[in-house]
């Protein structure tokens, strides 16, 4: 058995304007951290980054290299073909749900071709839980089923995925669950005013009708409506204290800010909170644990607030929130697809209404959360064991 490891991670960022994307990262660096201290080894990890930031060594993470990315330059593939024959494991996690093509084309070639790059240099290329799909183009089928043919190891973070896997590639994936759910945190101590504490994270991206500005997603909801009347539901009733909460924020990040939002719905609705936009996933969780409700449309804000035991209603725009739910047995997924406005708002103020049902339901879901999140770092163990 080895004393040191070589690791390689792509689609895993340490700074993103997208706080989901670092909290997939730290929560995995977590994992190999521990899988280092069981072995008694070391690990050295690459990350293949958009971001130059290095992430804290210590006597387990030895070393933290990043080759940035620069899909147009000989040197990066040069320097990441040497990488990859190098590694004794490359992780690509594709930001948690970017191994599809509905966020365009631009995006699934330029992540797609890391992938084929290291299937070719290394026989160790594991797709990490991630969701995968929808495939809306017969290229983009074709393609992903090339990728999850040839990987060493497929794991999914839903069985939704894992079923699109074995219909389209007939290859078991091995399903788990979100990485992110183990992210680490500590409660806020917020003002103790009496009142129920009600979070909304509002969607920079939904804000804007998707990436195309044309509701890319095909929500049956008018988004901006769904937010103004929720906050005028709760803000008006005295028994609850409002907060907005940005979970994409610092840059620009494409137009999508969702702390920008949240400036906008405080100048509408001035009786709210507003939280201070951060770089760090960490921070803005232990905000998330500190309320009552949270009724969030990132991925990401939502996985923050089941895991710290906070009544949780994700507005789903894809089906990877119904996915990731089904699978730890959290029913209270919004889905903003099928549901006009009205019924959505009327469906979001029952489960306000009822929020200690929905904090039974995620407390309960923790459980099935911590046996998956131990099955994948059960199985890695016994990966690294084995080289």
């Amino acid at each position: 058995m080895k004393k040191e490891y070589n690791v390689s991670i792509i689609g895993l960022e340490i700074e993103n304007d997208n706080l989901g994307c670092v909290a997939l990262t730290l929560s995995f660096i977590n994992i190999l951290e521990q899988i280092g201290k069981e072995l008694g080894a070391s690990i050295n990890i690459t990350a293949i980054s958009y971001s130059d930031k290095q992430y804290e060594c210590n006597d387990i993470i030895r070393k933290f290299d990043v080759i940035r990315v620069h899909p147009k330059s000989f040197s990066f593939w040069s320097q990441l073909k040497h990488n990859f024959k190098e590694a004794d494991l490359v992780f690509d996690f594709t930001l948690g749900d970017s191994f599809s093509d509905i966020y365009g084309a631009d995006r699934y070639i330029k992540t797609n071709l890391l992938k084929d790059f290291a299937e070719k240099y290394n026989v160790r290329f594991i797709l990490g839980p991630q969701t995968y799909g929808p495939y809306n183009s017969a290229w983009s089928r074709r393609w992903a089923k090339r990728i999850i043919k040839k990987a060493y190891k497929v794991y999914s973070r839903d069985k939704q995925s894992a079923d699109v896997i074995k219909q389209m590639c007939d290859r078991e994936a091995t399903v788990v669950t979100d990485v992110a759910f183990g992210l680490t945190y500590t409660a806020k101590e917020l003002e103790q005013s009496g009142k129920i504490k009600v979070a909304l994270n509002p969607s920079g991206l939904l804000w804007k009708g998707g990436y195309t500005s044309n509701n890319q997603f095909n929500l049956s909801i008018d988004y901006q409506e769904y937010c103004k009347k929720i906050l005028s539901e709760v803000t008006s009733n005295a028994n609850y204290d409002v907060y907005l909460i940005p979970h994409v924020g610092g840059g620009n990040h494409g137009g999508e800010n969702d702390y920008e939002i949240c400036q906008k719905l405080h100048e509408l609705f001035p009786n709210t909170h507003v939280v201070a936009k951060s770089n760090s996933p960490i921070e803005i969780k232990s905000y998330i644990a500190a309320m009552d409700i949270l009724i969030a449309a990132r991925m990401h804000a939502t996985v923050a607030g089941v895991s710290a035991g906070v009544a949780t209603i994700p507005v789903a725009y894809s089906r990877k929130f119904m996915g990731l739910y089904d699978n730890i047995g959290y029913g209270y997924v919004l889905d903003a697809r099928k549901l006009d406005t009205e019924k959505a708002v009327r469906q979001t103020m029952e489960w306000i209404s009822g929020y200690k049902e929905l904090q039974m339901a995620a407390e309960s879901s923790r459980a099935s959360v911590q046996d998956k999140l131990n099955d994948f770092s059960g199985n890695l163990l016994d990966i690294f064991k084995a080289i």
